[in-house]
């Protein structure tokens, strides 16, 4: 497997923040068992990574949009008791109270509609067949077929955050803006880029590479990122 498809496997998770030990956790599983040939748990660890992006995405949705975030909330009102907690929304894990399938709902409040939530239900509905023991192993036809099942949940997370990045990088943008001042440089917005935005965000690589080519007013914010694409590379 190369570095590249390596790359694309990580389905958009943070290289930073609290949730990084149990994405490099998910993630050394995800490689481990491909390489050993165990794809039936390989996918396992993709499924968690892919909700993981999920929840990350509403939290996200959820900080961009409060308003219609809490409307969203009101509408689900099978989940009253758990209201109060995704209101207060301490983190993307709180989004692990809900249904997996529920989530994906919050998605229309960027545009996404229900047939594009039908292909999230439909990751969900395979891994339910799979994580049950009914005697089936699943991809015993080997490599090709897990690559097929990798491919599903790589398309529909770049669906995802195709749609997700503009509302994203102007709302980075935008608290940027509050903060930038006379004693602020490039160096010191980089520093504060990577030690707060990106923890409180959740802002994955593939986030920082798209805001150093995402048109802001203040120019040292697009070179701000250009520093930490370069200090990853």
């Amino acid at each position: 497997m190369d570095e590249e498809y390596l790359s694309k496997l990580s389905l958009n998770t943070p290289y930073s923040g609290n949730s990084l030990t149990y994405i490099d956790f998910l993630f050394k599983t995800l490689v481990d068992n491909f390489n050993n040939q165990n794809y039936h748990f390989a996918s396992f660890a993709l499924h968690q990574l892919y909700m993981t992006t999920t929840y990350i995405s509403c939290y996200q949705i959820a900080r961009i949009f409060p308003d219609r975030y809490k409307d969203a909330l009101l509408m689900m009102s099978r989940h009253g008791e758990k209201r109060k907690k995704l209101l207060e929304l301490e983190g993307p894990f709180s989004f692990a109270e809900l249904n997996e399938a529920d989530c994906f709902h919050l998605f229309e409040i960027i545009g996404l509609d229900e047939s594009y939530q039908g292909k999230c239900k439909s990751l969900v509905r395979e891994r339910n067949n799979t994580a049950h023991a009914n005697g089936n192993i699943r991809f015993m036809d080997g490599e090709e077929l897990f690559l097929e099942e990798a491919d599903k949940y790589i398309h529909v997370i770049e669906e995802l955050r195709e749609k997700l990045h503009p509302y994203l990088l102007a709302f980075v943008g935008l608290n940027l803006s509050d903060i930038i001042d006379e004693e602020m440089n490039e160096d010191s917005l980089a520093e504060y880029l990577e030690t707060t935005t990106m923890q409180e965000l959740f802002l994955s690589q593939a986030d920082i590479k798209k805001a150093s080519k995402f048109r802001y007013d203040n120019p040292m914010i697009n070179n701000a990122f250009k520093r930490l694409v370069a200090s990853e590379a």
